[in-house]
Parts: structure tokens; C-alpha cells; sequence
């Protein structure tokens, strides 16, 4: 899959922009009252200011907001650089610290339980900056009685399920303020005697964190913190004893992973600075747990565990040895620098290593090869903090048992044969040596046995199933080779320079994974910057850097020849692509690789290209159909290299390597990409000598057919593509007569066609006919007439559904439609000497039927398909007849070849589609229409004239957006074209149909702008659209349809929204409504909303409304089947004096309307 080149992830930010934003909603948040029950209105408008600054940012995903957000997804940007919000920490915090404090001092004191407060304390924060947080939470010496009481009264808001982040917030606060420099013991001689506890104040906190320890949230840690700020006290020694004596009966009885997690952060964080001497004596139980653990099978199952079991071996082997100081040498963050990284060697060695610290040792190796990443990071830093604390012979024996670990799955110099359980394993190695060499510890050969693995790791890609394993392996490797060059000087890496920047170099270029090619390119930098061994590096790392690498494309083919400059670097670049990426599982890699393989050739073609041929012809004789199709693609590349040079000799030299391809091995059912590449070979291949053959059908035929048969359509392209190239040399008229003989019957040619094609043709797959509909269009009918002729009547009678040859095929109508353009665009100015104007003619029927295709199978609407293609073609052949008016004026008027009446139905047509339900629709609508605007013909006052143009102008041109595939921006404009007479049925059919849609996206946006726009109509006028005028429309589009319920039901619910929402009862106003009301009572679905619109014409302040209303209404119930009884009802119609005063009709009025509904409700 290609790499997105511009992406709202992508974005970096330099600050932290939205800060006023934030700020204005987090003092409005703040000042809402905590302690009082808000309203259902008030509490969603608190969630909602809380959602909004969260997603400010970044703590939630766009996909978790709700619909009523007060802000839009697109303020995700700080989600990866929450550092850009330190600066802003305290004012964040402290305000709403205060906020909560107040709340908890008041629960505390008054025993209110109040409402559950709308946010967690720093809720707007990334839980990973809650520890940055926790330096601006009050630590007053208060502060401990009073949280403590609000976590342990039954009736705090921080015991409800759904409030863990409050129980986290509050316990982290007491693990904070329990540091406090006095005794615990002054909190119970202050202890108020109606105190609920009477335990200490010590105990409190030991009961509260052990209450929260073996939770699975969050709160765990927060509480695993307390417990370890609280035994590090020096007046706590006895709950710390105690605490020892528990812990045997803990994993003794009922083990569960959520206690073994707690128990060992606990120690892990008490252990975090070394072994406190409170602690010293416990040593020997804490080791105890440790194998305890170490031998519980069910325990270790737990990554975490495994993790937190680990750190905490390391720890306490690092408290036993003794410390190494490191000096960074003056001047050695200086460019150039040549001064290793100095590390004092004050440690002998004899030193006696405890045995604790070997068993150490060989567990971190062990977990060096977990399954689970963040295990092994854990155990290689350990390794290394504890080869720095052991004697140089040591350590270099322990980076020894780490290089070994390379070796366990012994492979070839390709890695080829490697398990993909090695991954895990070369991963934790590549992990370890970096952190050893991150600490200069990597000395001597081992530089070099370091430095040939790592040529090894940087390539590292073992295919497994449908995808590979490795890009970790990548990544790390990088890692070490900018851990070496922090650490290593000039002398030490300067055998290895040229060879480690030329695989970063290819690394960083052509990995498949954004985060492997941006590893390398760091590490090259790094290089550069503290070595400056590698050749061309300032030049280099200014191509290749962290944004240029980020897209795959761009890498492979911008940077790429911008590096091969450098000659240094192109024998590299091109052995990387012959051997791995041209090889590679991904096929998509293996054509992006063929197009670097060109642009780095063509740096020295004369050099560069007969050492690739070389390489790529022995891809050509292996078995394996990966390496011959990156072969394949990468000759081809070569060859369209060679064809820019207008060098047809080595063109057909390469066109002859094809001959080493059986076959047999092309028409195997599953080796469509092999055909495919094969076509794109031909297509870059084939001259003039290349096409002369002696022995019968040629080769070349062969596999053009078998591509154009193929059910893959990205195979049909490629032959296409391999067609067109063909008949730009000799004229294929026989062979594309052979797939039409339907055409050329219709001519009446004597033309022998084989009975295999005939069959085919009527008989043949869907998606034979689909290859041969794109095919035509593709083929070059300028320098040969390539039977154009019968091409373009295929094309048409294909999609012309009153054609014996119209196809069912929803595919196979696409490419036809999307041929036609192609056609009239390849013969250009030949047009009107090979179709006369009845063919542009039926062109532009077939293209107004096409937008009117609505086909519906299981996959969906896929008629869209075929009314994109429309939209697309219409746009073309508008702008062809356009460009060569001149030529078409020479036989006849250009009003001959396109009407304007015709013109006008396609501008219609796309504008209609521009309001329709799917938004890729409309889409591709607004480009057209767009891009149409821009034609200077439609702006002049000559035939081809847009009506309206100026609306359109100031709607679409003159406006900030023009996205019509945004409901909300578009349709408010789009109700506006409604006025223009010329294109106002159009888009009236598409407006109701997307108000008549099941999609909500689309129908509710609509029918909000249809109802603004009714309103603002007058009710009638003598000039213009009007409300009636627009009502009458919208009946007359149901009466035309009156047997298509896909028509008919959008009229009605359309009609329905005017209804609800008020604007039809404005028809009253106007004696004309009363027409459209009377006929409205005709519609079962609105019949009861029609009959409240009666009055408002039945009691007319003028009397012919008045007697006009009821004739109609008479003649409307004589001349319709109601389903109901409506004598009485025409009785009072009839009996009544409409001329008489409107006060004394009221009753007649209130009686008919009262009838109406009785009958109806009781049918």
C-alpha cells in the first residue's frame, strides 16, 4: 500500500497554537459549579466542554467523539507532541487542581455528597503527562487528612464505577503529600475524636493502597506509588515488616496476575533509585518472590509480570555492584570529533560478582527472545546497565553471549532461509547492542563482528503468510548504528564507514516501512554529525531527510536519483534493488523498485544499465515467480529508459530476454501478475523489428491475449497498454475486427471471422468484455485508422440499452463509457473526417442515459460507477469539441455537432448528479464543473453560453470552499442554481432525491436547505421562481413518474419536509395555492397535513378564493377515489355560501375539516 504524502498525522507544530482555544473553554468548564446536580442540558454541555479540550490535545481519537462536540476532529494536531503543552502544565493544572481540592475540602467537611464532578483532574491530559502533573498537585500537610477521608467515605463520588480516573488522581495526590518531612505519628494525636477509623494514619494509607492494588485499571499504579513512598518512610518500618509477612499467604493462596503485577511495582519502585537501606533486610524476601514468581507458570503468562519481574531482577543486581562513572570527552559533540565516549575504568577485575547478579544475567538473556517487545527493550537495558557496572573483561564476555544470540538460527548471507521466529530473538540482540554501545562499551573486534550483523539486521524481512516479520529487526539495527556513532570515534568505525552509509543510505530509500526508512536516515545523520565519515553526508542527509523519506514514493523516486549524484553511492543503490527490492513479497515494492531501478540507472546508463541487465536476466531463470516479475518489471523499466533515448537496438535486446519465460508458466491459473508485468514489457519492448515473426502467431500476440482474457482488470489494463503500443506501429485493424464481428456484421464487411469469436463475443466471460471495452480506448487510432469506425459503434451499441449488443455487465458499460472520450480525444482534429455529426450525436444520448443509471446489485449502487464515468466523459468531449470548433466549422455549423440544446441537457445532467446522495458522486461532479467554468466559451455570449453564469461564479469561484462532497458547504449552494430556469428541473430531481435517500448524511443537510430556500421565496410573482411555482414543479415531477415508486416516494417525503416545517401553509397567502392544496389531498401519505391548509382558503378574505376553494375541492372529490365517504362533506360544500361573511363560514369551515378527519381516521 502506498504511503500517504500529505496526512493530518503528518503535521508538526512548533507550538501549541490552540492554547487561547483551550484556555477560553477551560475557564468557562471551571467555573461551573461542582457540588450542585446540573441539569440533563447542563451535564452534556459539561461533557461536551470536556470531550472538546480533550480532543484539543489529542487524548481521543476523532472516531470516539460524539455528533454534538463543540469542536471538530480536525484539533487532533498535539496529539504526538504533547511536550508542546509543558510550557502550559502549571496553568493547566493548578487551576483545576484548585477546583478539585475545593470540592474534596467541602465533601470532607460538610459530608455532601453533591453531583459527581464533570472531569477527572487533569482529564485534558495524556496519561503519560500526568506525572509531569503531579509536580503542580498542592502538598500541603492538611492535604493528607483530607484526601484520605474523601477516598474512604462510603458516599464519595470517587467510589462510583465510572470515576477510576478520580480514584487515580486522588491517589497519586496522597502519594505525593505522604512525603511530607514530619511524622505520620502528629496525624493521630491531631485525630478529631468523631474520626469514623481509629487506625493510624499510616495504616490508613497502607489499606487504602493495598485495597486498590490487585485492581486491573489504572488505579494500580497510583497505588503501587503510595505503597512505595509510604515504606521508604523512615517511621513506617514496622508496616513495612508487616507487609513481608503477608506476602508468602498472598501468592500462596488464590495467585492472580492483577496481585503479582501490584506486588512487584511496588518493589520496583522502591528499588527505582537504588536499595534503600530500610529495605536491605528484606532483600532475601524479596528474591524469595522473585523465584516464587519465576517458577509459577500461570503468572508468567502475564506480559506485565514477565516485564515487571525482570526490572526488578535488574534492580537489585544493580544495588549489589558498584558504579562506573562515565565523563563525556570535551568536545565531543563537535562535528568531526575523533574522542571515544571515556569511561573510567575504576572497577578491578577480580571483582567478586554475587551470584544473584550472574542468575541476573542469564534471565535477561533469556528474556532477550520474548514474544513480547516491551519485555525484551526492558531486558537489554538492564544487560547494559549491568555490563557498565561490571569489569571490561566482563562486559566484553557479556556482548559476546549477545552476538551469539545472532548466530541460534543459522542462515545463509541473504538471511533467505531464516525462521520468523527469529525475529524476537534478533530483535532483543539488535536492542542490547544498542544499549551497550550506547554506553561505549562495544570495543576492539567486536566493532567489527557488531558491524557485520548489523549489515545483516538492516535487512532483515522474512515473509510469513500474506505479509513479513523483521521491520522491528530494521528499526533497532538503525538504533545501534546511531548508538555507535555517540559513542565510537573516527579510528574504530572508519573501515566501516563507506559500506554502514551506503546500506543506510539504500535503507532509508527503499525499507517498505515509513518508520524503518526514517531509523535509518537518523542514524545516518547521527553519523554525519558526530563522525562526518561518510562520504557526501551534509549533501545527503539535506535529500534524505525525516519528511523527504516519509513517503515511500518519494524516497524511491525523487531522493533516490538525487543521490545517485553521488558515484559513491550508485553501485549500492542499484544492488539494493536488484537484490532485495526487486524481490521483494510486496509486489507493489517490486514496481516502485523498477521505477527507481530507471531514474538511478539514467545517472549513467552507459555504466549503470548493462551491470542491472546483468543481474536482472539471472532473476529471470529462478524458479520463484516474485524474482521473475521484479525482473520483468525492472527490464521494462530499462527498456522505456532506453525508448526515451530513441536506442531501439537495446530495446530489442531486451525484448528478446522475454524468450526465457516458458509459456506455460504464464497461462498457470494464479500468475496473472506475471502476465501483467509481461504486457507492461511489451508495451516498452516492441518496435517495428520486434513485431516480424515467421512462425505463425506470434509470441508477443500470445500473451497480449492472454492478458486481455484475464479477469484481473489491472491485468486487462496492462495489455491494453501492450495493444496500444502495437498499434501505434502496424495497424491492428484484423485484430480488433476479430473481437467485434457484431460491428462488422452491421456493415455488412465480407470480412472471415473465426466461429471461436463470434461465440466468444455473444458468449463470452463478463470480464472478456470488460478488457475489450477499456482496450478500445486505448488503442492509437491517429497513426492507423485501427478500425475506428467499428471500435466507436462497439462502444456505443455496448451501453445503448435498445442495442442487441448492450451488455448487463456493469463493468464492461463503465469501461465503454470511459473509452468514448478517450476515442475522440486520441483523433482530436481527425473527428470530422472519420464520424459525422449523428455519432457526436448519440454519443451525448448515451452519455444523458448513463447519468440516469441507478443499478443496484449486492455490492450496492453501482450505477454510480457508470454516472462518475459519465460526468467524466461529458466534461471531456465538452472540452474536445471546444478546442477543435474551428476544424468542425469547416463542415458545417458547430451548433450541428453539439446542439445547444443538448449542451444544455449535459450541463444539466452533471449539475443534477452535483446534488445527488453519494458523496463521491458529487465529488467528481464539482471537479467537472469546475474545471468546465474555467472554459472561456461559457462566459462569452456565443453558443455555447453558460445560463447563469454569473451565479455560478459568485456560488463556486468567488466562495472560500467549493467541496462538493461536503453536504453541509455544498448544498446551501446548490439550492440556489434552483432558480435558473435552464437547469432548474434537473437539479430539482436530484434535490428530491437526496432528500428522499436513507442517508442521513445527506437527506437531513438537504431538506434543511430546501426549506430555507422555499421560505425565502415570494409566495408568487410576476418575475422569477416562486413557492408555488416550486410546488407546482415537485408535483409535476410525481405525475411524470407516477409508476416509479424510486420517484414518487422522494416527492412525497420531499414534500412532507415543506410540510413540517411550515412553508406550504405560506400558500394561503395567494389564491393560486389553493390549486396545489386542493391536489394535494390526492397524496394518502400527506393527506392529513393537506387538510389543515383548507381553512386558510376556505376563509379567505376574498370571496372568489373563498367560492374558488370549494369548487376545486369539489371537483378534486368528484373526480378521485378517496377510499372514504364523502357525501357529507360535499353536502356542506354545496349547501354553504362561500360568499357570505368569513365569521360566519367559520363553523362550516371547522365542520368540513372535522368530517374530513373523522372519515379518514375511521376508513
Amino acid at each position: 500500500m502506498e504511503d500517504k504524502t500529505v496526512d493530518e498525522d503528518d503535521k508538526f507544530f512548533a507550538s501549541f497554537g490552540k492554547a487561547p482555544e483551550f484556555f477560553e473553554k477551560l475557564d468557562y468548564l471551571l467555573k461551573l459549579g461542582v457540588d450542585v446536580e446540573p441539569s440533563p442540558q447542563e451535564n452534556e454541555k459539561e461533557e461536551s466542554l470536556l470531550w472538546a479540550l480533550s480532543l484539543i490535545v489529542g487524548q481521543m481519537k476523532p472516531a470516539d467523539t460524539k455528533n454534538n462536540l463543540l469542536l471538530p476532529p480536525q484539533l487532533m494536531e498535539y496529539r504526538e507532541q504533547s511536550y508542546l503543552l509543558d510550557p502550559f502544565l502549571e496553568r493547566i493544572v493548578v487551576p483545576t487542581v484548585e477546583v478539585f481540592r475545593n470540592h474534596v475540602m467541602n465533601f470532607v467537611t460538610q459530608q455532601s455528597s453533591g453531583s459527581k464532578p464533570s472531569y477527572s483532574l487533569p482529564a485534558p491530559l495524556n496519561p503519560t503527562d500526568v506525572v509531569k502533573s503531579v509536580n503542580f498537585f498542592p502538598h500541603q500537610v492538611a492535604d493528607i487528612s483530607i484526601a484520605l477521608d474523601y477516598l474512604e467515605s462510603p458516599d464519595s463520588p470517587a467510589l462510583h464505577s465510572a470515576h477510576w480516573k478520580m480514584r487515580y488522581i486522588v491517589l497519586l495526590w496522597l502519594s505525593l503529600v505522604c512525603m511530607i518531612p514530619f511524622d505520620l505519628v502528629k496525624f493521630d494525636v491531631d485525630k478529631k475524636p468523631h474520626a469514623a477509623t481509629s487506625l493510624t494514619t499510616a495504616k490508613r494509607l497502607e489499606a487504602l493502597a493495598l485495597k486498590y492494588l490487585p485492581n486491573a485499571g489504572i488505579e494500580r499504579e497510583a497505588a503501587a506509588t503510595l505503597l512505595s513512598k509510604l515504606f521508604m518512610r523512615s517511621d513506617t518500618s514496622d508496616l513495612l515488616s508487616d507487609f513481608f509477612h503477608q506476602i508468602p499467604s498472598w501468592l500462596t493462596q488464590n495467585p492472580d496476575h492483577f496481585k503479582g503485577i501490584g506486588l512487584l511495582h511496588v518493589f520496583c519502585e522502591i528499588t527505582k533509585s537504588g536499595i534503600p537501606s530500610s529495605i536491605s533486610p528484606y532483600l532475601s524476601d524479596i528474591h524469595e518472590v522473585l523465584s516464587r514468581i519465576s517458577s509459577d507458570e500461570t503468572l508468567l503468562i502475564n506480559t506485565v509480570v514477565r516485564k515487571y519481574h525482570i526490572k526488578l531482577a535488574g534492580r537489585l543486581s544493580l544495588g549489589v555492584l558498584p558504579s562506573r562513572a562515565r565523563k563525556m570527552a570535551k568536545g565531543r559533540k563537535l562535528l568531526g570529533a575523533s574522542t571515544p565516549l571515556e569511561i573510567s575504568d575504576d572497577i578491578p577485575d577480580d571483582l567478586n560478582i554475587p551470584e544473584e547478579v550472574e542468575s541476573t544475567v542469564s534471565i535477561l538473556l533469556e528474556n532477550l527472545q520474548d514474544k513480547t517487545t516491551s519485555v525484551r527493550y526492558t531486558a537489554s537495558k538492564y544487560l547494559a546497565r549491568l555490563a557498565e557496572r561490571l569489569p571490561t573483561s566482563l562486559s566484553q564476555q557479556l556482548l559476546d553471549s549477545v552476538l551469539e544470540l545472532f548466530a541460534i538460527y543459522p542462515s545463509n548471507d541473504n538471511l533467505d532461509d531464516l525462521p520468523a521466529i527469529a525475529e524476537p530473538t534478533w530483535h532483543g540482540a539488535c536492542l542490547a547492542c544498542a544499549e551497550i554501545a550506547r554506553r561505549g562499551l562495544v570495543e576492539g573486534d567486536r566493532v567489527r563482528d557488531l558491524v557485520g550483523w548489523l549489515k545483516k539486521a538492516l535487512l532483515f524481512d522474512i515473509r510469513k503468510g500474506a505479509h513479513s516479520v523483521g521491520s522491528s529487526v530494521r528499526d533497532s539495527a538503525a538504533y545501534v548504528v546511531w548508538a555507535l556513532a555517540r559513542s565510537q570515534s573516527q579510528e574504530s568505525l572508519k573501515p566501516y564507514a563507506l559500506s554502514l552509509a551506503q546500506q543506510l543510505v539504500c535503507v532509508s530509500l527503499y525499507d517498505r516501512e515509513v518508520h524503518v526508512r526514517r531509523a535509518a536516515s537518523a542514524a545516518f545523520q547521527e553519523n554525519v554529525g558526530r563522525l562526518s565519515l561518510f562520504p557526501h553526508g551534509i549533501d545527503i542527509i539535506l535529500k534524505a531527510d525525516f519528511f523527504a523519506v516519509g513517503s515511500r514514493r518519494n524516497s524511491c523516486l525523487v531522493v533516490a536519483p538525487q543521490i545517485a549524484v553521488h558515484v559513491e553511492y550508485r553501485v549500492a543503490l542499484l544492488e539494493h534493488l536488484t537484490a532485495i527490492t526487486l524481490v521483494h513479497w510486496d509486489p507493489a515494492m517490486r514496481q516502485l523498485g523498477a521505477q527507481s531501478l530507471r531514474v538511478v540507472c539514467e545517472k549513467d546508463m552507459g555504466a549503470l544499465a548493462p551491470l542491472a541487465k546483468e543481474r536482472l536476466l539471472r532473476l529471470l531463470g529462478s524458479i520463484d515467480t516474485n524474482r521473475i516479475h521484479g525482473a520483468l518489471f525492472g527490464l521494462s523499466e530499462l527498456a522505456a529508459a532506453y525508448k526515451a533515448r530513441g536506442d531501439q537496438n537495446e530495446m530489442l535486446n531486451i525484448f528478446h530476454y522475454l524468450d526465457k519465460i516458458p509459456l506455460e508458466l504464464l497461462q498457470k491459473q494464479h500468475n496473472g501478475h506475471l502476465i501483467e508485468a509481461s504486457c507492461f514489457f511489451l508495451s516498452n519492448t516492441l518496435t517495428n523489428q520486434s513485431l516480424v515473426s515467421r512462425d505463425g502467431t506470434p509470441r508477443w500476440k500470445r500473451i497480449i491475449d492472454l492478458g486481455l482474457r484475464h479477469r484481473l482488470s489491472e491485468v486487462q489494463e496492462a495489455a491494453a497498454s501492450a495493444l496500444k503500443t502495437v498499434s501505434s506501429l502496424i495497424d491492428v485493424s484484423d485484430d480488433i475486427k476479430r473481437y467485434v464481428p457484431i460491428i462488422l456484421k452491421h456493415e455488412g464487411s465480407s470480412y472471415s471471422f473465426s466461429p471461436t469469436y463470434i461465440k466468444e463475443f455473444y458468449h463470452g466471460t463478463p470480464q472478456f468484455q470488460q478488457s475489450i471495452g477499456y482496450a478500445l480506448g486505448e488503442i492509437s487510432y491517429n497513426t492507423y485508422n485501427n478500425a475506428v469506425f467499428s471500435s466507436m459503434n462497439c462502444l456505443l451499441d455496448t451501453v445503448d440499452s435498445s442495442s442487441t449488443s448492450y451488455s448487463t455487465n456493469v463493468e464492461t458499460r463503465r469501461n465503454c463509457y470511459t473509452s468514448v472520450p478517450k476515442v475522440l480525444q486520441i483523433l482530436n482534429e481527425k473527428i470530422p473526417e472519420v464520424f459525422e455529426p449523428q455519432i457526436l450525436g448519440r454519443i451525448t444520448t448515451l452519455y444523458l442515459k448513463g447519468l440516469e443509471d441507478y443499478s443496484v446489485d449486492e455490492r450496492g449502487d453501482v450505477g454510480s460507477w457508470i454516472r462518475i464515468a459519465c460526468i467524466r466523459a461529458i466534461s471531456q468531449t465538452i472540452k474536445i469539441v471546444f478546442r477543435i470548433c474551428p476544424v468542425l466549422e469547416k463542415r458545417g455549423p458547430p451548433d450541428l455537432w453539439l446542439p445547444r440544446n443538448t449542451y444544455q441537457q449535459l450541463i444539466g445532467g452533471i449539475l443534477r448528479q452535483g446534488v445527488e446522495r453519494l458523496d463521491n458522486v458529487r465529488r467528481e461532479a464539482g471537479e467537472s464543473f469546475m474545471r468546465m467554468l474555467g472554459f472561456p466559451q461559457l462566459s462569452d455570449n456565443g453558443l455555447w453560453a453558460l445560463d447563469g453564469f454569473d451565479l455560478f461564479k459568485d456560488l463556486f469561484v468567488t466562495s472560500e470552499s467549493s467541496d462538493w462532497s461536503n453536504a453541509q458547504d455544498h448544498f446551501p449552494k446548490a439550492v440556489q442554481i434552483l432558480q435558473i430556469p435552464t437547469y432548474h428541473t434537473p437539479v430539482l430531481y436530484g434535490t428530491i432525491l437526496s432528500i428522499g435517500s436513507k442517508t442521513d448524511g445527506t437527506q437531513r443537510p438537504m431538506a434543511t436547505c430546501l426549506t430555507n430556500f422555499a421560505s425565502s421565496l415570494p409566495v408568487s410573482a410576476k418575475k422569477g421562481l416562486t413557492l408555488i411555482g416550486l410546488t407546482t414543479n415537485i408535483l409535476d415531477v410525481a405525475q411524470s413518474h407516477l409508476s416509479a415508486n424510486q420517484i414518487v416516494i422522494p416527492v412525497l417525503q420531499t414534500l412532507c419536509v415543506l410540510l413540517e416545517n411550515g412553508v406550504l401553509a405560506r400558500l394561503g397567502e395567494d389564491e393560486a395555492g389553493l390549486t396545489i392544496v386542493n391536489w394535494l389531498l390526492t397524496i394518502p401519505t400527506i393527506f392529513l397535513q393537506t387538510i389543515e391548509l383548507l381553512p386558510q382558503f376556505l376563509l379567505h378574505p376574498f370571496p372568489k378564493v373563498r367560492t374558488d376553494t370549494a369548487e376545486h375541492l369539489y371537483m378534486v372529490l368528484q373526480a378521485n377515489d378517496f377510499d372514504l365517504d364523502t357525501d357529507e362533506i360535499e353536502e356542506i360544500i354545496l349547501e354553504t355560501d362561500w360568499l357570505t361573511d368569513v365569521q360566519e363560514l367559520k363553523s362550516k369551515a371547522d365542520t368540513l375539516i372535522t368530517v374530513f378527519k373523522t372519515n379518514y381516521t375511521s376508513k
